[in-house]
């Protein structure tokens, strides 16, 4: 019977830092380190490092909140104007209290990389965060744009604690009061490209009312597979489903350059799923 993580493990964490990962990768670690000492401890499976590692961050969060808040309060004590250099750092939105924290940014380059990019192409935004910037665990989300050369451009970067679908709601909501009262411009991305954080897909979905295209990006969901094809029962056809994946790509943007200005139809209104490829790559094999 498993009584909780170990306190050992518990110290590796704090150690080597790996609350900054995610616990897949966390429990991936703790494992190699276990076999390479030849340590007999019982792994703790995801769901419980997920939960440890949240209230670790929790608890780091509050022990070093006053220094914390008094940073986050320099930084953002500066605010859009035109006068403003093309590459200074602004803050549009900020609020650090009760143990949470909500700092977006941007720059007037950025912003204006935005607004032009939209008079020429569909609005694209892609939403990622990383853990691995800020030793107290607290994720940075970039939200970022893609012109037709296929190069990410940062639109604004949101740092959170929490992060959930309504921090998400959040930042998309002071995104697009900024946008539109400084530049009129109304904010309604006809594409967005995430990962398969539950947390973009459904703040996405509770904030925009517009139709608009979902993707997951190629990446995490070439990531997801190797995952998946890596148990035993699937290691027979990982060959062809990776055949599968590969052709759907070369499909999908030979389609998307016979559609450009069009492209917010290209797989409707529905997110491209693991599951989707997987079927495909099926269809490929028969």
């Amino acid at each position: 019977m498993f009584l909780g993580i170990p306190h050992f493990l518990k110290l590796i964490i704090t150690y080597e830092k790996y609350y900054l990962i995610k616990p897949k990768k966390c429990q991936t670690n703790l494992q190699k380190l276990l076999e390479e000492n030849h340590l007999k401890f019982e792994l703790p499976n995801t769901t419980q490092l997920q939960n440890y590692l949240y209230r670790y961050k929790e608890k780091l969060l509050a022990e070093n909140y006053p220094e914390v808040k008094k940073f986050l309060t320099e930084v953002c004590s500066k605010h859009y104007s035109e006068n403003l250099n093309e590459d200074e750092m602004f803050c549009i939105f900020y609020k650090c209290q009760d143990g949470e924290v909500s700092v977006l940014l941007s720059t007037p380059a950025m912003i204006k990389n935005l607004l032009k990019q939209s008079q020429m192409q569909d609005c694209l935004i892609h939403l990622d965060a990383t853990y691995k910037l800020i030793d107290l665990g607290i994720p940075i989300i970039i939200m970022g744009t893609e012109n037709l050369n296929h190069n990410h451009r940062p639109i604004v970067y949101f740092i959170t604690w929490p992060e959930s679908k309504s921090s998400v709601k959040l930042m998309l909501q002071e995104m697009s009061n900024f946008l539109e009262k400084e530049f009129q411009f109304v904010f309604k991305p006809q594409i967005i490209m995430t990962d398969n954080s539950d947390s973009f897909i459904y703040g996405c979905k509770e904030f925009f009312s517009h139709k608009y295209t979902h993707m997951l990006c190629h990446f995490h969901i070439e990531k997801g597979l190797k995952e998946k094809l890596a148990k035993k029962d699937l290691k027979e056809v990982q060959n062809h489903i990776r055949f599968g994946v590969k052709t759907l790509k070369i499909v999908l943007h030979i389609y998307s350059l016979s559609n450009l200005g069009q492209s917010s139809n290209l797989i409707g209104n529905k997110v491209m799923s693991q599951k989707s490829l997987l079927n495909v790559s099926k269809m490929n094999m028969s």
